[in-house]
């Protein structure tokens, strides 16, 4: 999915330019502020020395690697021993949820939770020491996880510190450190405005972009919000991980439990909270409750309450993902649980050794007993067929040889803890082997569980070089193709290939113009994923306006307006699934009614209400030659005497991302309708004058021109990203005053 998006910000980089548009999806959005771009996210500059697979691949690894050490420094920071600091850390880079985004290749969403414990960490130190400093690192590595990709994830970052401020607040009030209560709120504002403002260079015109996006106008905003809510149900595979596919839904498409952290790490975290008497073990909790009456979101009663009263809260979908928060916390907690473990039980309390042990071999032998149990059951033969008796038969299997691996696994999990324990005692085995013992076992209860989900993809269907891409690539003059193919992400391969596509896949992108534009072309609403053309409207007045000169499909097109142009047999992982090794017949069609990308008219008529404009483009009696919808008044007047067919002309000289430049002849003033989406930001330049871009035909852009030869240039500049800059410049200058102060005082003071 992300892959054509790295390739073209690596492209980008190695022209030191910042992509603020992009052509190739959509018919045209606003790249930059769609937070598809990621030129600014410090460790994506791999991709200006290693291929982009390489460098996706390294990425991976590299934020796995980095949220294990951050995991790591904060435990240890917490006062934790180096022990058991690595359990917290393996718990937390080799979760579930890391897991799981691996699986669904969210880079984006590794690197943004990649951070959380270190600005966790800054916090504290800020807090603990008092000292601003600590605060504006935080807040700088806040600006890191907001250039990552996905804001969500430092949105609940900024929300478990808000929790963890108020928490502190009390805390010190209670204590009577009244001189103490407010460094937190302090320091929380510090990270939140550096923050902020490193990022505003992005940050703002993604505001400016949601206005537009379909995210925007959503009906049922907190239906479509909530869609992805943890059920109830789900809190099971916490424990039993193997049970998320049966459990997860087509609406809830989890198999992968993205809460499970290992059974070791998960009963030393239940160990912290009944043993523990700890300021920061009661904060940890209290977050891991939280976290989860939130995951539940349209299920639980909390959701609602912070969706409606909670700043910036609303702006988010997918509730699941709040369980992030869980499980940093219990990453943390299980830490604690091993250090009082090994400090005040392991060390010093027999008794209470005796008892673990105890529990430990009777859940062992009771889970593998249970396993046995449940294996030697029978029932009547199961059936994939849902109609069918045996249906039920066949999820009842599923469940049951799940239970039984999970009861075995932690069955022996904890067999091999008791005989850990016993050993020491009996062969006074040294504490660094019972410790590398232990390790080893959360590790390899994480990867047995976690190395099935990782996969991997031979990106040659993507890469090659296809003929039907040379093919359309010969093309002089700009155009767009409409794929009718059953890949999610529809045009990987165009996208690479810098093939515009009227499709594309995303929702902060899409914007509500172009859904409802396309929509009152079809019988069927555009999906709010993935804006897909039926088969059945390839001929329709959208299509051919928003100059979609091919078509291309695996089935059969018996229409003579389009008739069939090449063909070439290509991967069919490039149509569906990329694990497929098989070929199929890919088939391109031209569109014979295809209107060019650019065009003069010479008549306009207005129509502010934009439902009535809609209306009037669907009238089989409009042509886009001959009339031009605009939805306020022109400012300059039209000439309307006779012209000779063929007397006008209008060429691109140039095709840019962000730059479009053409030549057009006139014998009368008129205006240049140009098939590009109308967007705040773009500026038209006549002969090198300023002229007013007009919305036209609901969706696009046209410039009036007058009678003549001349050069028109399109710039896309917006304001919102001139004031991205600016804030941004001011907080980095800001910021280095501060730290060239800060380093002199410390001198002055030595």
């Amino acid at each position: 999915m992300l892959y054509p998006y790295r390739a073209f910000d690596a492209e980008q980089l190695n022209f030191l330019k910042i992509p603020l548009w992009n052509p190739y999806t959509f018919s045209g959005f606003p790249y930059l502020a769609s937070l598809r771009c990621h030129i600014f996210y410090p460790i994506n500059l791999i991709f200006l020395f290693l291929p982009t697979h390489l460098g996706m691949n390294f990425s991976l690894v590299l934020h796995v690697f980095l949220a294990g050490l951050f995991m790591y420094l904060l435990a240890a920071s917490l006062g934790l021993d180096k022990f058991s600091s690595m359990v917290s850390a393996l718990a937390f880079m080799f979760s579930g949820f890391f897991i799981d985004e691996i699986w669904w290749g969210h880079e984006t969403v590794m690197g943004s939770i990649t951070w959380t414990p270190l600005v966790f960490l800054l916090f504290l130190k800020a807090v603990k020491r008092g000292k601003p400093s600590y605060g504006i690192l935080a807040g700088m590595i806040f600006a890191i996880q907001m250039f990552s990709g996905h804001p969500q994830f430092p949105y609940y970052c900024i929300l478990a510190l808000f929790f963890f401020t108020v928490y502190l607040f009390l805390y010190s009030v209670i204590k009577k450190e009244y001189k103490r209560a407010f460094i937190p709120a302090f320091t929380l504002l510090i990270i939140v405005f550096v923050g902020l403002g490193l990022t505003a260079i992005q940050i703002i015109p993604a505001a400016e972009l949601s206005q537009h996006s379909i995210r925007a106008f959503s009906e049922d905003t907190f239906a479509f919000f909530t869609r992805w809510s943890m059920k109830p149900s789900y809190l099971i595979t916490f424990v039993f991980p193997r049970l998320a596919p049966i459990i997860g839904t087509s609406s809830f498409p989890f198999p992968i439990s993205i809460g499970y952290i290992g059974i070791l790490p998960l009963l030393l975290a239940l160990l912290s909270l009944f043993l523990i008497r700890d300021k920061y073990v009661l904060f940890f909790w209290i977050l891991i409750c939280l976290s989860i009456l939130l995951t539940l979101g349209r299920y639980s009663p909390g959701y609602s309450f912070f969706y409606r009263f909670f700043p910036g809260f609303s702006a988010f979908r997918n509730p699941i993902f709040l369980i992030y928060i869980y499980v940093f916390s219990a990453s943390v907690l299980s830490g604690f649980g091993m250090s009082y473990l090994i400090n005040n039980i392991w060390k010093q309390n027999e008794k209470k050794l005796r008892i673990i042990r105890g529990l430990l071999i009777s859940a062992g032998i009771g889970l593998i007993l249970m396993a046995s149990i449940v294996f030697s059951m029978t029932s009547p033969e199961p059936t994939s067929d849902p109609g069918s008796s045996g249906y039920l038969q066949l999820k009842i299997h599923k469940f049951r040889d799940t239970l039984v691996y999970d009861f075995a696994i932690i069955g022996f999990i904890s067999l091999l803890s008791t005989i850990a324990l016993i050993l020491r005692k009996r062969l006074a085995i040294r504490d660094v082997i019972l410790r590398t013992m232990v390790i080893c076992l959360v590790f390899l209860d994480l990867m047995l569980y976690g190395t099935k989900f990782i996969r991997t993809y031979d990106l040659t269907p993507f890469v090659s070089k296809e003929k039907y891409v040379d093919f359309l690539r010969k093309e002089t003059q700009p155009f767009r193709v409409l794929p009718i193919l059953d890949y999610p992400e529809q045009d990987p391969v165009l996208k690479l290939n810098k093939i515009s596509s009227i499709n594309g896949y995303g929702s902060l992108e899409m914007m509500q113009d172009y859904v409802d534009f396309i929509a009152a072309f079809q019988d069927q609403p555009v999906t709010q994923e993935a804006c897909l053309m039926r088969a059945a409207n390839y001929d329709s007045l959208a299509v051919n306006m928003l100059n979609t000169k091919y078509i291309l499909t695996t089935k059969r097109i018996e229409d003579d307006r389009f008739p069939l142009v090449y063909t070439d047999d290509i991967p069919a992982a490039q149509t569906w699934d990329p694990h497929r090794k098989d070929m199929v017949k890919l088939k391109v069609y031209e569109n014979r009614s295809v209107l060019p990308r650019a065009f003069i008219v010479h008549s306009a008529k207005v129509i502010k209400n934009r439902a009535q404009i809609l209306e009037t483009l669907k009238n089989p009696r409009f042509e886009p030659h001959s009339i031009l919808i605009l939805e306020e008044e022109p400012e300059e007047s039209i000439d309307n005497a006779e012209l000779e067919e063929g007397a006008e002309q209008v060429s691109f000289i140039s095709y840019k991302e962000d730059e479009l430049i053409l030549k057009a002849s006139l014998k009368k003033s008129g205006f240049l309708f140009l098939s590009e989406i109308h967007y705040p930001g773009w500026k038209a330049f006549v002969n090198g004058k300023q002229r007013k871009i007009y919305r036209s035909n609901y969706l696009f852009r046209s410039v009036h021109l007058d009678k003549g030869v001349h050069t028109i240039r399109f710039v896309f500049s917006p304001i919102s990203f001139k004031i991205g800059v600016l804030i941004t410049f001011l907080t980095l200058l800001a910021l280095f005053v501060f730290f060239i102060r800060h380093i002199y005082r410390k001198k002055a003071i030595k």
